[in-house]
């Protein structure tokens, strides 16, 4: 770990594990959060007792980190349980997208109560035509494999646009200001 910070491997009951047994990473030290900004109940969830629960999984084996996946990677979508690799997989199968350059993520939907399913695929197509071609695609791939019906898949140009947070949650980039402008407010 980095100087003055401390890693520890987490079980659902709280205690901490021993070597070579999965658990939460936890990490705690001078440059962590003080909390969510504007949000209790997650910064509750989030730090305890000065350890930051990551929402990580992995095991410490003679003193090195090796991390093997997320605890909340489960997408629950009317009931049913699905897995962010496996949608990937499919979706990176569609000629156009490429390889690694898919996301699968779930986003919370309070209309109806239950998770949107968000898949995100890089593409280096420019025409429009083929671009909606692949959203086809990978919808009615997505749906053979999966059975379950789509509200709607949102476009876009490619990871540019998003961004992945250190819990692994993936979000649009907040609009970018005028390099010039803020080179005038450095200057004042």
């Amino acid at each position: 770990p980095l100087a003055g910070m401390s890693i520890r491997i987490g079980s659902s009951s709280g205690q901490v594990q021993n070597e070579r047994i999965v658990g939460e990473i936890q990490v705690a030290g001078p440059s962590l959060i003080d909390g969510y900004f504007h949000q209790p109940d997650e910064t509750q969830q989030a730090l305890e007792n000065g350890w930051l629960h990551t929402g990580d999984l992995g095991f410490i084996e003679s003193g090195r980190l090796f991390i093997v996946g997320r605890a909340k990677e489960v997408i629950i979508k009317a009931g049913r349980n699905f897995y962010p690799n496996d949608i990937e997989q499919v979706a990176e199968q569609i000629e156009g997208v490429n390889p690694g350059g898919v996301a699968a993520f779930a986003r919370p939907n309070p209309d109806v109560g239950t998770d949107d399913l968000v898949v995100v695929a890089e593409t280096r197509e420019k025409d429009p035509a083929s671009r909606e071609r692949m959203v086809k695609e990978i919808r009615g791939e997505l749906l053979a494999a999966s059975c379950f019906a789509w509200a709607s898949i949102s476009k876009a140009t490619g990871w540019s646009r998003w961004r992945r947070t250190l819990s692994a949650h993936v979000l649009p980039r907040p609009q970018r200001r005028d390099h010039r402008s803020l080179r005038k407010r450095a200057a004042l």
